[in-house]
């Protein structure tokens, strides 16, 4: 069996991913015999007996050929508590990501092949979930390095009959014969009983589904404004797959490093689609999603400790949450020479002001002047000895945070 030629650059050197199974062994040979410029990587799990052989073995082989060999024995690092697969992925892309650096390395090669593709894509459809694309990329980022995988045409039994026929060595990971995985499951049960045709018309199917579905993401995009913002009273018109998507995506442009699940997608719409003008829904990574009236928008989530400031007699005042001079005109603010020593803090629950003797609260002012609800906790208010307030800066909108030249509040 012949295979194409890589759609590879001669002019890069790469970084091979290799197990010793028969599909990266495969690529191996490819990569050698089209006189390509690359290196190997190995992590040995030490998960079965056999491991210590195969590192051995693929270690000797690229002894053999003149290829450089780097190895990662996990019994070095600290140990798998949790999921074992999703531990093994990260270590070894950890690993793979270290040795591209340091050795100034184009991309990481993996031989992930058409059968992995159908598999991850039929897994995909089993669970309640939006992702960014149907099956596998040729080209990705992992751990801030290029992956490219040049064998997803290729079913994994071309691969294991291309080893036989160019007698090349591999291993067989017998974990791989079981049922234990889910992934396992979808090979055994559907994908070893496909003929080629059927694979290549499935992955026809998929290659649609990831053009429609980047056809809607880009329509998608047209609900956040120039700010990474969306205008909350423009939902309304969307479906809850086209929300799912539109929230993941809102997400992204705002760098919040963070994926939301259909389900909590729907909690979510619930939430700002409710008559309460301001909202905050906080995330799993210090980030929030804020419904200010209406607007949604990505805040950090900022955790205020209640902070006090005591003026003996007029001064300045420079903090990470305002300014205040009151070295001139202070007068202007309200205060007086006999309001001193004053009080400057943060907005509590429960605070008053006094408008013509008329008491309000000020969490009213805060709603009246559409206050974003992030900014409400850290909002200055001056008082006298006496424990009066005496004066609370205005908030006019995001423009500025700048109602009088001697008192600014910070964002």
């Amino acid at each position: 069996m012949v295979i194409d030629v890589l759609n590879l650059d001669k002019s890069k050197k790469y970084l091979l991913a290799c197990s010793y199974g028969p599909d990266s062994m495969a690529l191996f040979d490819m990569l050698l015999k089209d006189n390509f410029n690359f290196e190997v990587a190995h992590v040995n799990y030490h998960k079965r007996d056999i491991s210590t052989f195969e590192e051995q073995s693929l270690r000797e082989y690229c002894l053999q050929n003149g290829i450089k060999f780097y190895s990662l024995d996990t019994y070095k690092i600290e140990k798998c508590q949790g999921n074992f697969q999703a531990w093994a992925r990260d270590i070894r892309y950890e690993f793979f990501a270290k040795c591209l650096k340091e050795n100034n390395l184009h991309a990481i090669l993996t031989a992930h092949h058409l059968d992995d593709l159908l598999e991850t894509y039929l897994m995909q459809e089993t669970r309640r979930v939006i992702v960014d694309y149907y099956g596998i990329k040729t080209q990705t980022k992992m751990h801030d390095c290029l992956l490219i995988r040049p064998l997803l045409n290729y079913t994994k039994k071309e691969l294991y009959e291309y080893c036989a026929q160019n007698h090349i060595p591999f291993s067989i990971d017998v974990s791989n014969l079981s049922d234990d995985y889910t992934r396992n499951k979808i090979r055994h049960n559907t994908i070893e009983h496909m003929t080629k045709l059927e694979k290549l018309e499935l992955k026809a199917k998929i290659d649609f589904k990831n053009q429609e579905f980047l056809n809607l993401k880009n329509k998608l995009r047209e609900y956040i404004d120039d700010e990474n913002r969306i205008c909350a009273k423009n939902l309304a018109e969307l479906d809850m797959r086209s929300w799912a998507i539109l929230l993941n995506l809102f997400l992204e442009v705002n760098n919040a490093s963070c994926k939301v699940s259909f389900k909590y997608a729907e909690e979510i719409f619930k939430a700002i689609n409710s008559s309460k003008p301001n909202i905050v829904i906080s995330l799993n990574n210090n980030k929030s999603i804020v419904k200010d009236y209406n607007f949604l928008k990505i805040a950090n989530n900022l955790k205020v400790d209640n902070y006090i400031y005591i003026m003996e007699e007029p001064t300045k005042l420079d903090n990470e949450y305002f300014t205040l001079d009151l070295t001139s005109n202070y007068q202007t603010l309200r205060i007086k020479m006999d309001d001193f020593p004053i009080t400057i803090r943060n907005y509590r629950s429960g605070d008053m002001s006094f408008i013509n003797n008329i008491p309000k609260k000020v969490s009213r002012l805060f709603i009246d002047w559409k206050m974003p609800q992030e900014l409400r906790s850290r909002w200055p208010l001056i008082f006298n000895k006496n424990n009066e307030l005496v004066y609370i800066i205005r908030y006019y909108g995001d423009q500025s945070l700048v109602s009088h030249e001697n008192f600014i509040v910070k964002k």
